[in-house]
């Protein structure tokens, strides 16, 4: 059950990305110039309600660009981001979905076998926010990582999730399995060892009567 709620929650997580964080929201023109609940937007992307798109505002809060995703701005200044994670075998079949978020831009990545858990890409140049950290499984994990980065012109930005102290479970039960039996066969040993001792003992003395 707790699989399938987070996996929703995911869900609606990814699909409210769209028009959340600290992008502004247009709902209404005066003038060609953008409004937010009656300010007005400039010098910014916003997402237009009223057309459901992405705009660029100038300073005097007219559209210059229309763009059904901020991402693709052709003026924006590329950065790169390197992401890995440091994951064992327990992680091959798992999935690690983030989400960085800015003022203007949203990315999301997925580190995964088929990628090694590493992903190398070009974004745009921004201070970003990592809102979203998740493994596709049942388990919660706890690690460190940096809530805020900033992604600079020809410059990588290396951020590292480190979830090796989380061992493989198949390998902790076959481990568990071993060390059961090898407490077995002490006790037994010893048992045995104990009774052919005393009965040794019993032996000499039954011989010297």
């Amino acid at each position: 059950m707790k699989k399938y709620i987070l996996l929703i929650l995911s869900f609606f997580v990814m699909m409210n990305v769209k028009a959340e964080g600290d992008m502004p929201v247009v709902d209404s023109y005066i003038e060609d110039q953008a409004y937010s609940e009656g300010v007005l937007v400039t010098n910014t992307w916003a997402y237009d309600t009223t057309i459901d798109m992405y705009v660029k505002l100038d300073e005097t809060g007219h559209i210059i660009m229309t763009l059904d995703n901020p991402n693709n701005d052709p003026t924006a200044i590329k950065g790169k981001i390197n992401i890995k994670a440091k994951v064992n075998s327990s992680f091959d079949d798992k999935k690690i979905n983030i989400i960085l978020i800015s003022e203007s831009y949203r990315y999301s990545f997925t580190l995964d076998k088929s990628n090694n858990f590493e992903i190398n890409e070009s974004i745009n140049v921004d201070s970003y926010e990592i809102t979203y950290v998740h493994v596709n499984d049942d388990n919660e994990y706890s690690i460190d990582y940096p809530s805020d980065i900033n992604v600079y012109d020809n410059k990588v930005t290396n951020i590292t999730l480190d979830y090796s102290a989380y061992k493989d479970t198949e390998n902790k039960k076959v481990n568990n399995k071993k060390e059961v039996k090898k407490i077995i066969v002490y006790t037994v040993g010893g048992i045995l060892l104990l009774f052919f001792v005393i009965l040794g003992i019993l032996f000499a003395k039954a011989r010297n009567i």
